[in-house]
């Protein structure tokens, strides 16, 4: 008997959907990074408001990282077209953050999925308490990116993140030497993997020659010449790394 194909909704969870998309790589990573994968399918129902790559271009320490997710996780499921009869209304998030839903009518939006005899609007989403006008977050336009179904709850994709604190702006000119989830500013430590990931540089047996010294008559070591050259590579190498 040949198996009926099961629908993505019904096989994968809200992380594997956002893990198989390729403009949530980012989020995924910082999921990863703080072991909140666990989290984020027990927390049941709920819906996840999934920024894309673009949105993440602010420095969070890396201590902070859970807490900026966790700022777009929500409890139950909010599919967009309830979230456009909530004008003024608060959500509260899964670290217990409260954000404002403003709507807005939209003449160019695209309808409701599950109510196209509402007229389109655009739905903002702000912190509450925090600095004003620091998110203004909306869902991304087109197909495929509202109301995504998954097994443990929905997805919407937004164009920026859920933020209550004002975060460093990431220059994207300026070479940086770490992550940008490894502390408050561009130019942090360099984590361990830059060294280990370095090229290494065999350094031969030292060879001592004779070197007349007017003072002591001591001899040079031509494994000094080496080891510095070895540090001067490896400094380079270092310096040529950029985190993305």
């Amino acid at each position: 008997m040949e198996q009926v194909p099961l629908p993505p909704s019904v096989l994968y969870t809200v992380y594997d959907q956002t893990q198989q998309n390729l403009d949530m790589s980012t989020v995924t990573r910082l999921i990863d990074t703080v072991q909140l994968g666990v989290f984020l399918d027990n927390l049941l129902p709920m819906t996840f408001f999934s920024a894309v790559n673009s949105a993440w271009d602010i420095i969070v320490p890396t201590l902070e990282i859970e807490d900026v997710l966790k700022n777009m996780m929500f409890e139950l499921l909010w599919f967009d077209d309830t979230l456009a009869k909530m004008d003024g209304e608060i959500l509260i998030s899964a670290n217990k953050k409260e954000w404002l839903i403003q709507v807005f009518e939209d003449p160019e939006g695209a309808p409701f999925l599950y109510d196209d005899k509402m007229s389109p609007k655009k739905i903002y989403f702000s912190n509450v308490g925090g600095p004003p006008g620091l998110t203004n977050c909306s869902f991304i336009p087109g197909p495929n990116r509202t109301n995504i179904l998954a097994r443990t709850g929905v997805i919407h994709h937004i164009d920026c993140l859920f933020l209550d604190f004002n975060y460093t702006k990431v220059d994207p000119l300026a070479p940086t030497f770490a992550p940008l989830t490894f502390g408050p500013t561009a130019g942090g430590p360099v984590p361990f993997a830059a060294f280990t990931s370095m090229p290494q540089v065999d350094t031969p047996a030292p060879v001592f020659t004779a070197v007349p010294d007017a003072t002591s008559g001591a001899r040079a070591n031509s494994g000094e010449t080496w080891l510095l050259v070895k540090m001067l590579v490896a400094a380079a190498a270092l310096g040529a790394v950029v985190f993305t």
